[in-house]
């Protein structure tokens, strides 16, 4: 019995060292490899947000922090994605705000006929950012028509049917997540019309590699001979030298036997799943599922 808790106490360790490797070796640049409307919000900066619909066609919100600025972009419609990665987030209200004009104006959504309802969700700085939506207005001889709403981001979750919750920082990352999706089916859009290369064969197996490699110098260091199966910790993001990042699957997985690796890894880039099957070497893999 001791010896079983042992072996279970040494593979839950190293499932742990596993990934603070990976973080850690694999994924070192993966922040910085994202563009400014690709991380999450992080809600305890959350100060006031306005949300902007123009003609029913565009369809955003602009989260600001008590130092008005804006710090975040929620997505609510496709074409609001014009916004994607356009540096607004981290300029003061004045500047983001004008930076979004001068793009809806390039993308023909804010014309002289257009009507914007801003939606403000309380009324902090509130006052400022009104006023230079309409100094940018006046600056692009714009006579839009401006309306305004109050609402509530619980009222804003139901209107989204996204699920309940009193907790404000739960509301705020459901809305993220119903965002992300915008931005997830933007990136696919872009590549299938960049006709981008499928993820090569020989490329899948140089990660996958890499990953059993790493295994293999854990069982080495950690002296495992036998292990049960255990995951190779899903959603770990493979940093590359493309533009685009690789995931391990929730279906990975490995175990030790005899001192060697079976191993199952399998990775999705939001475009195709490659996988690969270990059978006790980096010798003995071969592409698909395990027998």
């Amino acid at each position: 019995m001791e010896k079983k808790i042992i072996i279970l106490l040494e593979v839950l360790f190293v499932v742990g060292a596993l990934g603070f490797y990976m973080v850690k070796e694999l994924i070192p640049e993966y922040r910085d490899s994202h563009g400014s409307s690709d991380s999450f919000l992080n809600a305890k900066h959350y100060h006031n947000m306005v949300e902007w619909n123009v003609d029913d066609a565009v369809h955003f919100s602009t989260v600001f922090n008590s130092d008005q600025k804006i710090i975040h972009i929620f997505f609510f419609s496709k074409t609001s994605t014009c916004l994607y990665n356009q540096n607004i987030e981290g300029n003061a209200l004045e500047d983001g705000i004008k930076k979004i004009v001068q793009i809806l104006i390039q993308q023909d959504y804010l014309k002289d006929d257009t009507t914007v309802f801003l939606t403000r969700y309380g009324d902090s700085s509130y006052d400022s950012y009104l006023e230079s939506v309409k100094k940018c207005f006046k600056e692009y001889d714009l006579s839009s028509f401006i309306m305004e709403k109050e609402n509530t981001i619980a009222e804003l979750s139901e209107e989204l049917h996204l699920a309940p919750s009193t907790n404000d920082k739960n509301i705020l990352r459901n809305i993220d997540f119903y965002s992300k999706e915008f931005v997830r089916a933007y990136k696919n859009e872009q590549r299938e019309n960049e006709s981008v290369e499928d993820f090569p064969e020989s490329t899948a197996r140089h990660y996958a590699n890499t990953v059993y490699k790493m295994l293999e110098k854990k069982m080495v260091e950690e002296n495992i001979t036998n292990s049960v199966k255990a995951d190779v910790l899903s959603s770990i993001k493979i940093d590359t030298e493309e533009e685009y990042l690789y995931y391990l699957t929730q279906n990975s997985w490995y175990y030790v036997l005899e001192g060697k690796i079976y191993a199952f890894i399998e990775f999705d880039d939001s475009y195709e799943i490659v996988s690969f099957c270990y059978l006790g070497s980096v010798d003995q893999a071969r592409e698909g599922q395990c027998p």
